[in-house]
């Protein structure tokens, strides 16, 4: 197909725009009262499982992380498809149809994205060959929210630490992440309809879309 046939817009610019730009102050901590008792829980623990449970989180934050930026890097895409890609991104618009992907498609290619590469990031070899323990975990299932101010990224992981006859299990876990990603997401949507709109001007895409609590520059 050639590029001729096809309008680029540049929404997905612009959300990868914002999303660095709060990705700059971006904080982590708990989103449950449940993963809140497991902290006060760890501080129980031999310090070796606290490692444990320390590693397992700091795989949830990098990977959640860096698929919140890849998908706004990618117009909320983790693979894409090669008939709308664009370099890096991808076009919301092929032979004039809108293919924007919904909010709710955003949110179940970040959880298959996270499950995948936080399994891959679990790799307890190395903390049971250093601490001497013995590592069980199953496969993670996350379950991604979309909140106005933060995404909460909720992940269900079995698992039991081992060392000689004391054994504990972990099970539930949650980050918060400061990202405003539905806000960010409902005003890339509004830029891509105004585009139709007669005044718009893409030297100022956002003169016709609802002022945000953050800066587009």
């Amino acid at each position: 197909m050639k590029k001729g046939q096809i309008t680029l817009f540049v929404v997905a610019g612009f959300m990868l725009l914002l999303l660095l730009v709060l990705m700059i102050t971006i904080r982590f901590y708990l989103a449950s009262e449940t993963a809140r008792e497991q902290v006060q829980e760890t501080t129980q623990l031999p310090v070796d499982i606290q490692n444990v449970e320390s590693f397992i989180r700091r795989c949830i934050q990098t990977v959640g992380s860096d698929g919140l930026l890849l998908l706004g890097k990618q117009g909320g895409y983790i693979d894409i498809p090669e008939i709308i890609k664009e370099g890096d991104t991808v076009y919301w618009h092929l032979d004039k149809v809108n293919i924007q992907p919904t909010l709710n498609k955003t949110q179940g290619t970040l959880e298959s994205y996270f499950d995948k590469e936080l399994e891959k990031c679990l790799d307890f070899s190395v903390v049971e060959q250093e601490q001497g323990l013995a590592v069980q975990a199953e496969k993670p299932e996350s379950s991604v929210t979309f909140d106005k101010d933060r995404v909460t990224i909720r992940v269900r992981i079995p698992i039991d630490v081992t060392r000689q006859d004391f054994t504990t299990h972990f099970d539930d876990f949650a980050e918060i992440f400061n990202v405003q990603w539905r806000l960010m997401y409902e005003l890339a949507t509004q830029i891509n309809m105004r585009q139709l709109d007669a005044q718009f001007k893409f030297s100022s895409p956002t003169e016709l879309v609802e002022q945000q609590s953050f800066d587009v520059t």
